[in-house]
């Protein structure tokens, strides 16, 4: 990012019960003030057969200023995503208000209509 003065705008994380490890490498990236949107796979049972807690990705998530919503715009709690192998979710930190948003939406739907998503931040979802 700061070679190319780009910042993403989506995140997408799917690595299989390491979602801590990326999370806490992306630290800067997801607490700044243009914090991507992100989709996160929660990977409950890869992350404790690895000795870890998925508790603590969704620290992570909730300490980065993110709420976590499905793809139907609906809040989804910490109990739901924990009590699942494997979630899917978004999540981000503030309100969408860009107009790429709703083509997001649109495509979003069409690409994985069917299909377990990840996560992103406040607001209402793509």
């Amino acid at each position: 990012m700061s070679k190319t003065a780009l910042t993403p705008t989506h995140v997408k994380i799917d690595v299989e019960g390491f979602e801590e490890s990326v999370l806490r490498g992306g630290r800067r990236l997801l607490q700044s003030e243009s914090a991507p949107l992100l989709f996160l796979e929660l990977h409950n049972d890869m992350i404790r057969a690895g000795g870890r807690r998925p508790e603590a990705v969704l620290d992570l998530v909730d300490e980065f200023g993110y709420q976590t919503f499905d793809f139907q715009r609906v809040a989804i709690g910490r109990e739901r995503l924990l009590a699942q192998r494997s979630r899917a979710f978004q999540a981000w930190n503030e309100q969408p208000e860009h107009e790429y948003l709703s083509l997001c939406r649109r495509l979003l739907r069409q690409l994985y209509s069917g299909t377990r998503l990840h996560g992103g931040r406040h607001g209402s979802g793509c």
